[in-house]
């Protein structure tokens, strides 16, 4: 939504004044503001005055879709080709048609070639190019935030006409890549610290009386509100947009002149977002069914975990208990949860797709951190730690119950992935929820081992705490008996659907991600259990090829050749009656790679291990150096400026604390193995 006409004003004549400066040195603009202080409204309306004479490309960071959040440099290469001009759009066509695999590549590559190259080759005279990245503090993802603006920062030999809008919370990490002194300057303005505060009740004031007026439009009280309630209003908003525009909602969905009394007259203060939250969820619960009244509960718990945002069916599905029978459908939550909570959140609605199959989201991220950080209320308050036990054990529980080789009914299961024409189809036909469980619970279960939360544990009781703690226990323990379930059964079923979602990739991150939760944990039969995720993810290495591109062949043919001895294969063949009968030439142990770790672009020159052997440090022929973890293989931070040539030589100091690298550029550099900062 963007800003109403007249308000925010000197902000929005600032940043375009910014865009029209064709001299200006400042080729990031970074607007930060505390949460509900309207910075995507501003973008909003700054994307809407600018579209017909700008090149731009727009993106929405979201703490609820960790996996778009990735493809940010993808989607706004996607968007400047759409509207730009002719040459631009070949520059973008020629960069994909030479790198196929840009859209699943790394960052850095990426950036080199959908964003810097096709800038640096644009003509004089071209349209001026505005690249809108907001809500960055979103991304959890804080090693991909710093290398996202590290290249942003270090764009150069591009027309002055490029230019990159931020916006963000003031998170540290954030201010201290944006400060780096090594790196051209950025225009950084504080959203609230820009206009006075009479000049920001003024725009909230005219928002909500605007806003408000239109719901009595056409029935004789145009006037209502009223100057008085809305100066009311206005207080309890101090200076928050979201407050706001929470408020309008709120009142608006069912009887405004009740609901509007509700704010106004309640017992308890409502200035404040949080004091707003508190407000909308205590009205939730105590509309609760009695025959359901932790419903509320585990659904605002799935929404704020979930690895990306699931709709009524999903959260159907994966609510709903085999064991016991106890199934909650998609209206239940519809109706009893989701009507109640409008005001804050996001449904998306369309003629053709019913409301029970669009996604949930919160409509802002303050809403899950009111959730997550200062909540005292029990009936709502989502500890992370235990929620993600949760939901990693309602996805392996639906796995256990679900998951059958041939899942999709395919005739002939050893047909290439490729060649089922109704692929995309039968995968419609699995069960809501089935695809999202098979992919997310690995993180789930490394979410589960996170600390709770200073909130948590600063606002519940020690007698409440003890509970959960107790709860957390005996969850765990749940979560363990369905992961041997998995590891013992359904282990190859599971890498059957990920390779038919196009997802095996994943699958050593999601055992490698499991095995570490089971050996922190240290129940019985874990050696077991380890070493059947361990033989997976030899498996799915040694056998990438035939598992990616063909399903059925990972039981029919991947099997037979494994090794004899390996616990998976004696485990899995009797349950395999049709597989080929490997006379010679199988493999007779599993071979030493660990898998396949973050993609180097520019081709691996060196490498080395720290002393405590839990971290690989690499470098590159382009000069860059990563750091990636040894167990999981992702990547911990990129270095992707300081050397110009080469990286030839890297060494870890005894302590663990300092990298040094030598390069062709003829220069030595000290970096600090922590954070990547040069000493």
């Amino acid at each position: 939504m963007a800003c109403l006409p007249g308000t925010r004003t000197a902000i929005l004549e600032r940043i375009e004044g910014w865009i029209d400066d064709q001299d200006t040195a400042n080729r990031v603009f970074w607007l930060s503001g505390p949460a509900g202080s309207g910075k995507t409204a501003v973008m909003a309306t700054i994307e809407s005055r600018r579209r017909a004479d700008t090149v731009m490309g727009t993106f929405y960071f979201s703490r609820a879709n960790a996996e778009r959040n990735k493809r940010v440099i993808p989607v706004v290469a996607r968007q400047l080709a759409l509207w730009g001009h002719e040459c631009l759009k070949r520059f973008f066509v020629a960069a994909i048609a030479q790198h196929k695999d840009l859209a699943t590549d790394h960052l850095s590559w990426q950036f080199e070639h959908l964003i810097a190259d096709p800038m640096k080759k644009m003509v004089p005279g071209s349209p001026p190019v505005l690249i809108i990245i907001d809500a960055l503090d979103e991304c959890e993802d804080k090693a991909f935030v710093r290398t996202l603006l590290k290249l942003i920062r270090s764009l150069d030999d591009v027309p002055t006409t490029v230019k990159f809008l931020i916006t963000s919370r003031e998170e540290e990490y954030i201010d201290r890549e944006m400060s780096a002194t090594s790196r051209p300057k950025v225009e950084h303005r504080t959203l609230r610290d820009n206009e006075s505060k009479a000049t920001e009740n003024q725009d909230i004031e005219a928002f909500l009386t605007k806003r408000l007026r239109e719901v009595k439009e056409g029935d004789g009280t145009e006037t209502w509100p009223g100057p008085s309630a809305v100066a009311r209003l206005v207080r309890l908003a101090d200076g928050l947009f979201q407050w706001a525009s929470t408020a309008v909602t709120y009142i608006t969905d069912g009887d405004a002149t009740s609901r509007l009394s509700d704010i106004l007259d309640s017992h308890t203060p409502l200035d404040g977002l949080d004091n707003m939250y508190g407000f909308i969820f205590r009205q939730a619960a105590a509309a609760q069914s009695k025959a359901r009244p932790h419903l509320l509960r585990d659904v605002l718990g799935a929404v704020t975990v979930a690895r990306k945002p699931l709709t009524p069916e999903e959260l159907s599905y994966l609510l709903s208990d085999t064991q016991t029978s106890r199934t909650v459908t998609a209206d239940q939550i519809q109706g009893e949860v989701l009507r109640h909570l409008q005001s804050i959140l996001v449904i998306s609605t369309t003629a053709k797709t019913p409301k029970r199959q669009q996604p949930v989201l919160f409509i802002h991220a303050s809403v899950s951190d009111y959730l997550t950080e200062t909540c005292e209320d029990t009936r709502f308050n989502i500890d992370k730690r235990v929620h993600n036990t949760e939901m990693a054990y309602r996805c392996l529980r639906r796995m256990s119950h679900d998951l059958r080789r041939n899942i999709c009914d395919i005739r002939n299961p050893g047909s290439p992935n490729r060649q089922v024409k109704d692929l995309q189809k039968r995968l419609t036909f699995l069960p809501a929820g089935l695809a999202y469980g098979c992919i997310a619970w690995g993180a789930h279960l490394a979410g589960s081992a996170e600390d709770a939360g200073e909130g948590v544990t600063v606002m519940v009781k020690d007698s409440a705490l003890g509970e959960v703690e107790r709860s957390q226990e005996r969850n765990v323990r749940k979560v363990f008996d369905e992961l041997c379930r998995l590891a013992k059964v359904h282990l190859l079923h599971w890498m059957e659907l990920l390779s038919l979602l196009s997802q095996t990739t994943e699958i050593a991150t999601i055992l490698r991600l499991a095995d570490i939760w089971v050996s922190e944990h240290g129940l019985d039969e874990s050696d077991t259990v380890s070493t059947l995720l361990n033989d997976g993810i030899h498996f799915v290495t040694d056998f990438h090829d035939i598992a990616s591109k063909s399903a059925g062949q990972i039981s029919h043919s991947a099997l037979p050749f494994s090794p004899e001895t390996s616990v998976l294969r004696r485990t899995y063949e009797p349950m395999v009656q049709d597989t080929i009968h490997v006379v010679r030439g199988g493999l007779q142990q599993w071979s030493q790679c660990r898998g396949v770790s973050a993609r180097h672009d520019g081709g691996v020159s060196c490498l080395v291990i720290s002393p405590d052997g839990k971290t690989v440090v690499s470098g590159t022929y382009d000069g860059a150096i990563r750091l990636l973890d040894r167990k999981t293989g992702a990547m911990q931070y990129e270095v992707v400026e300081g050397h110009t040539s080469e990286v030839s030589c890297l060494a870890i100091s005894p302590d663990g604390k300092t990298v040094a690298s030598g390069s062709d550029d003829n220069t030595v550099r000290l970096w600090d193995l922590g954070t990547g900062k040069a000493r």
